[in-house]
């Protein structure tokens, strides 16, 4: 089956994590495929002894490389999301008629399962989560793979034909599809991301419409009622459209058009419970305070998840219990304990803006110590200097990595009036923010930035933060 929908000639372009699941599974499936990689053979030793014994081509690279003879070698090159190809190499592959897919298409494409699609710029991994659970919770197969560690390729052959598929997915991953078709497509919000990848907005808001584009009237699209940016990359998709909001159902219209197409089905809230207005009918799915997780994008990705399993037909009954029995995610506003009245919160995920924000419409109250920086990715802090600006309770903000620099200088610029530090490294930021916590309410890792700078990704940056946490929170037990 491989062959016949790839082709006898395939290449796969990195050897990240992704890279190596998709290099795995050819390989147990007795395909040899070639492997190009940007980094150089020395940097790359470590992995390619693992396949030493199994003759694959490499393109390498400090090999010269002819990307037109190389594609005169290939039907299908299967390309890791961190890769970014430029324009000419992508008309080259078209004029030689060589595929260039993501993982999620390769995998899509050998799926037997229903998917559960979830994009955004935040709350994706907590809705997939959520979305799991619920499922699981009624007693159906759910696999969930993708962007929340588990590479689509892997589950593959593990997905019978009336299994769930829950897939979280990334901006990058959508950029090389070509038949991906989600049964159930989710987009949770779309917040300034990523722009160095995708240029500007338009790009990006296109790179997340990509998961509605080959949907038809079965398949259905689930949107943002409160984030315009949501129906621009519903742009003139096709699907059964439904919304989500955290107004209440009484404040909604009664027939609602989005891009002229009718919202089918609403998700919302109803004097403290979280509902479902379908066509005339008022669903009730559960009461707010019986949920485990606190602030109101929990709300809002419970209400998410509440329409997304309903469509996929979950009875009522397992959604409540689902969203009853969860607790959250690590790295996303995760409790670690209180100290003497001072609790620690870590919020490791929060990679952008927009997240650190939503992050502190939780912590509204109480002195906050806010750690925020990392790696430099272009973002516009002004946004979260303007929301701080107008908190009423005290705050010092400790700032690293190479995007803390940029924010001490426009801290120091004179127009905002706060408390802050810089510090060299993440572990001498971290340590003295605990340091200075007797007295204060929150400390808080928000970052608002990726984690590139010092860790792999942000859940190493949150590991370490929680082991520098755990000795302090050992001796106070002691």
């Amino acid at each position: 089956m491989i062959k016949e929908k790839f082709g006898n000639n395939i290449a796969v372009y990195g050897l990240g994590i992704t890279g190596k699941a998709c290099l795995d599974y050819l390989l147990e499936h007795g395909i040899k495929p070639a492997i190009i990689d940007d980094a150089p053979r020395e940097k790359l030793s470590s992995i390619l002894d693992e396949y030493k014994d199994a003759s694959l081509e490499l393109f390498l690279g400090d090999d010269e490389r002819d990307w037109s003879e190389l594609f005169d070698k290939l039907d299908t090159i299967i390309i890791s999301p961190g890769i970014k190809l430029s324009e000419d190499i992508d008309k080259l592959a078209i004029s030689k008629s060589v595929s260039i897919i993501s993982e999620i298409e390769f995998a899509f494409q050998l799926c037997k399962g229903r998917i559960i699609a979830v994009t955004g710029s935040n709350g994706k991994s907590t809705t997939v989560t959520m979305i799991h659970q619920i499922i699981e919770k009624a007693g159906m197969p759910s696999h969930l793979v993708g962007n929340i560690g588990t590479a689509f390729i892997t589950a593959v052959d593990e997905i019978e034909e009336n299994d769930w598929v829950v897939l979280e997915l990334s901006s990058y991953q959508l950029e090389q599809i070509d038949k991906f078709k989600p049964y159930i497509a989710v987009l949770t919000n779309i917040t300034e991301d990523h722009l160095t990848r995708h240029g500007d907005m338009k790009g990006y808001i296109a790179a997340k419409g990509q998961m509605f584009k080959n949907q038809d009237f079965n398949d259905h699209s689930i949107i943002n009622h409160e984030d315009s940016k949501t129906w621009r990359a519903f742009g003139g998709a096709i699907g059964t459209l439904h919304a989500f909001t955290t107004e209440e159902i009484t404040d909604l219209p009664v027939r609602e058009i989005i891009n002229g197409r009718e919202v089918q089905i609403f998700a919302a809230r109803n004097q403290g419970i979280l509902v479902l207005r379908d066509t005339e009918e008022i669903v009730e799915i559960i009461s707010e305070i019986d949920l485990n997780v606190v602030g109101l994008h929990n709300i809002e990705n419970a209400l998410c998840a509440s329409l997304a399993t309903y469509l996929a037909d979950v009875p009522v009954k397992s959604i409540n219990a689902g969203l009853n029995e969860f607790k959250g995610i690590e790295h996303r506003i995760e409790f670690l304990g209180e100290i003497e009245g001072v609790s620690y919160y870590n919020d490791s995920k929060a990679t952008n803006v927009e997240s650190t924000i939503t992050a502190l419409k939780t912590f509204e109250e109480g002195h906050l110590l806010l750690i925020l920086g990392g790696s430099e990715k272009g973002s516009d802090f002004t946004p979260l200097w303007e929301f701080l600006r107008e908190r009423d309770d005290p705050f010092k903000l400790y700032l690293t990595g190479t995007s803390g620099k940029r924010m001490s200088e426009e801290l120091e610029s004179g127009k905002w009036d706060f408390e802050f530090q810089l510090f060299e490294s993440f572990d001498s930021c971290v340590s003295c923010a605990f340091g200075e916590s007797a007295g204060a309410g929150i400390v808080l890792l928000s970052p608002a930035c990726a984690s590139f700078d010092e860790f792999k990704n942000f859940e190493k940056r949150g590991e370490r933060f929680k082991e520098l946490f755990f000795p302090i929170m050992e001796k106070h037990l002691s």
